[in-house]
């Protein structure tokens, strides 16, 4: 079937710079038209910092989705006008107080210049993700009002194994994570 977006997306509510909106589609060929209900949200940068050891540095924090703590990797909204690049270190510094000596760009030769879509079924938003080589503690966390992080610093084969036994359940954290694996040359084992 062939779908394409018919009007304007309505929006249904909007909290925190996300909305749930409600978007008309209609398929010429089956003269079908639905009404889909999507989240929308600012794009966001993903980083995959690794400590000079061998550490991959990770943040565990309260989600409500899950209504639990999760740990990833650290992640964030771009702010207005900010690039991937830009927004990926400054949600590092942030978050963990690190900056790295080498960052790789796992996303260049993407054609909407992020990598990929959270949900693509259900949820409007590119992800631009990055691996951190050789991060180094150059400060404190500068958290906003209401985050709540402890910065976690994991081995990499021992997060390689928390992601593979479900410990780790974050769909970013669980997609950078692979992707920058073939970067690290790290094989995956059966």
């Amino acid at each position: 079937m062939n779908w394409e977006r018919n009007g304007s997306p309505k929006v249904i509510g909007e909290c925190y710079g996300r909305s749930l909106i409600s978007q008309s589609f209609r398929n010429r060929e089956a003269r079908k038209e639905i009404d889909y209900a999507l989240f929308q949200a600012k794009n966001a940068s993903v980083i995959f910092p690794i400590t000079s050891d061998g550490d991959v540095i990770t943040v565990k924090q309260y989600r409500f989705g899950s209504c639990k703590k999760q740990t990833e990797i650290p992640s964030g909204a771009l702010n207005d006008g900010e690039s991937g690049l830009a927004a990926a270190l400054r949600e590092l510094k942030e978050e963990t107080g690190y900056e790295p000596g080498e960052i790789i760009n796992l996303s260049p030769n993407s054609p909407s210049g992020g990598l990929f879509v959270d949900a693509p079924a259900f949820f409007m938003c590119l992800h631009f993700v990055f691996l951190a080589l050789d991060c180094k503690k150059t400060g404190q966390q500068k958290l906003d009002q209401e985050e709540k992080l402890t910065v976690c610093l994991i081995p990499l084969n021992e997060w390689v194994e928390m992601c593979l036994n479900g410990q780790i359940d974050d769909q970013t954290s669980l997609s950078t994570t692979f992707l920058a694996m073939g970067k690290l040359g790290v094989k995956f084992n059966d």
